[in-house]
């Protein structure tokens, strides 16, 4: 807090409050706004914390979902926690969602308020944990399934909670289907990290991202598997995609890269022309009117025998086991323009 009443963390993006008041951090408040946009500011009445040196701060799953020698915090299905992890902020309800968060060096807090901000009432309203420390680690319960959202199919409203919901065609473990959630999906995306929740509704974690670099330009991976997902291309650039022999070779922007196609990687393929580019996907697609069509679980041999002709815009993107080996587990090939080579 400086001496104008701004409260502005390390310079980070929070958001900055103008206040009528000087006011202690890491606790909650209740507000409201005058006509000068300033905070008039009170401090909650329910204001707790936990603080753990060593273990679990947070164990998902749980009803008592913190704990230390001397407070339980018990929560629900309407309770909110959320979590900083120094890159984003998460937000939790219900507590068959919490992930596990567990100190592993250092000290981690939470705090929390309880319902309709009374002590006396049982159960957490909402929570809020820093876990940007390094030795604070988040298990959010996610999958490393990867779901590749299309396009939205339809939506309707929920009766029960007057919410509404979005209904996707989307990939899912190689297999065209249908998806429903609570949240907006960005379209034509793909995910490396879903969850559902307790009624079936998906929720879209982690965009795919690249490969990181330390200052020394070594690969970073902190996942399961090394995620490599490149633009390949852009509209003023030609890319070419061949398979021989199990081997694939992408000649893009970034060069050529080459991996290894077995029997067991799931290959699929995203025809979704784009109005800018020049080139259109009439020549490949069944349909040449369809906003788009997709083609999943094909073999290499299939992959060659589709594109191996053309010269193609779009993006690519590949996972492999890890970093040492370049044999592809998955494949996700996104085409937005194609142009046949001349014989």
């Amino acid at each position: 807090m400086n001496d104008d009443g701004k409260y502005d963390k390390d310079n980070s993006n929070y958001n900055k409050l103008e206040t009528t008041g000087n006011t202690k951090i890491n606790g909650w408040y209740s507000y409201s706004v005058n006509s000068k946009d300033e905070y008039n500011i009170r401090e909650a009445k329910s204001d707790e914390k936990i603080k753990v040196n060593s273990g679990l701060l947070v164990e998902g799953e749980e009803v008592v979902f913190a704990k230390d020698n001397n407070n339980s915090a018990l929560g629900n299905s309407d309770t909110i926690l959320i979590v900083d992890d120094g890159d984003d902020v998460t937000v939790y309800t219900g507590i068959s969602n919490f992930p596990d968060i567990e100190v592993k060096n250092g000290e981690g807090t939470i705090n929390y308020m309880m319902e309709k901000d009374d002590s006396s009432k049982t159960y957490v309203a909402v929570a809020f944990v820093d876990a940007s420390s390094e030795g604070i680690e988040v298990d959010d319960n996610t999958t490393d399934t990867l779901l590749y959202v299309l396009d939205e199919d339809d939506h309707y409203v929920d009766n029960e909670d007057n919410e509404t919901v979005y209904v996707y065609n989307a990939i899912l473990d190689g297999q065209l289907t249908t998806i429903e959630a609570k949240d907006e999906a960005n379209e034509f995306t793909l995910y490396t990290k879903v969850r559902v929740d307790s009624d079936g509704y998906y929720e879209f974690v982690t965009s795919f991202e690249g490969k990181d670099t330390d200052e020394n330009g070594d690969v970073i991976t902190t996942n399961e598997y090394y995620y490599d997902s490149l633009e390949v291309y852009e509209a003023s650039k030609d890319a070419s995609i061949s398979v021989s022999g199990g081997s694939m070779i992408i000649n893009g922007e970034n060069g050529t890269e080459r991996f290894i196609i077995t029997d067991d990687t799931q290959i699929n393929v995203v025809l979704y022309p784009n109005s800018d580019y020049t080139r259109d996907l009439g020549d490949i697609m069944t349909d040449e009117d369809a906003d788009w069509e997709s083609y999943v679980g094909l073999t290499g041999r299939r992959l060659d025998s589709m594109l191996g002709d053309y010269t193609l815009e779009g993006t690519y993107y590949v996972v492999t086991n890890d970093d040492d080996n370049m044999i592809a587990e998955y494949v996700y090939i996104v085409v937005k323009g194609a142009v046949e080579v001349a014989d």
